[in-house]
């Protein structure tokens, strides 16, 4: 019996082990759990999924006949705030691709000067390939690991972080017009001690796109201004006008949200705000 019962044991454990080495995520090490380096597209830690048309995926070709089609663990990007990594195969744009939106995957990441721990990784919006310059894209993931970049490398990145990432504040404080880019959405933008109203251009408003804006400076006659791209409207106003702060309370504030295509919103204000149509 005894015999008997150490052989299913030993069967048991070698199924076991079977499975686990099929497990598609990669192992841990635990002096170092996110290490660079790994398999490209391969899991490091579970997250959530979506199904989406193939269509809909930007992505870098990596297939070895170039099908043009998503292939598993290509970097996914769908839209300004919806990136993630393809967990399966496509050999048609009608076919349903499964994306995970969130976890821990290792990717690859073009050259570029260097990527800190905590840093942010982005997406280019029309080629699907990933680095660390913000003016390539929309927001991809945390990387966690700091690596000199001078050629392909794969690192572990934190995807769905990017929600709870704190994003930085932008304070000018000299007279001038700032360009606000799709790539800093969630940003918090701030004016200090001006001496003529600052101007800060919307990027084309896409669904999703949200930032703050600060007014610092006490003097009414020293607006913020807030100006909309070509055909799009802020609170309802005319199309390519501005909103702007027009009360001389201290810290004033407002935050925007892009609703679709060619409206801004105001979820968000505190103090004296206003359209200026002329």
């Amino acid at each position: 019996m005894k015999s008997a019962r150490g052989v299913l044991i030993g069967v048991f454990l070698a199924l076991l082990a079977i499975l686990v080495s099929g497990v598609r995520a990669d192992s841990f090490d635990p002096n170092d759990p996110y290490p660079s380096g790994g398999t490209a597209g391969r899991q490091v830690a579970e997250g959530f999924y979506i199904r989406v048309l193939e269509s809909r995926c930007v992505h870098e070709d990596t297939s070895t006949g170039s099908d043009g089609f998503v292939n598993t663990g290509d970097p996914i990007y769908l839209a300004s705030n919806l990136v993630g990594i393809a967990e399966s195969s496509a050999s048609a744009a009608t076919d349903m691709v499964l994306v995970a939106i969130s976890g821990i995957y290792n990717v690859t990441v073009v050259p570029a000067s260097s990527v800190a721990y905590g840093g942010l990784v982005y997406i280019h919006t029309s080629t699907g390939v990933l680095s660390e310059t913000a003016a390539d894209g929309a927001i991809f993931g945390i990387a966690l690991t700091s690596a000199t970049i001078t050629s392909e490398t794969v690192i572990p990145v934190l995807l769905g972080g990017v929600k709870a990432a704190t994003r930085p504040v932008t304070i000018t404080s000299t007279t001038s017009t700032v360009t606000v880019t799709a790539a800093n959405t969630g940003m918090a933008y701030a004016t200090a001690d001006v001496s003529a109203v600052v101007t800060y251009n919307l990027p084309t408003a896409a669904a999703g796109l949200w930032y703050t804006f600060v007014d610092l400076d006490p003097t009414e006659t020293f607006d913020l201004q807030i100006q909309a791209a070509s055909g799009d409207t802020i609170n309802g106003g005319t199309a390519a006008k501005i909103y702007e702060c027009t009360g001389d309370a201290v810290k004033q504030s407002c935050t925007l949200l892009a609703l679709d295509a060619t409206q801004w919103i105001v979820v968000n204000e505190v103090g004296t705000w206003a359209n200026n149509n002329s």
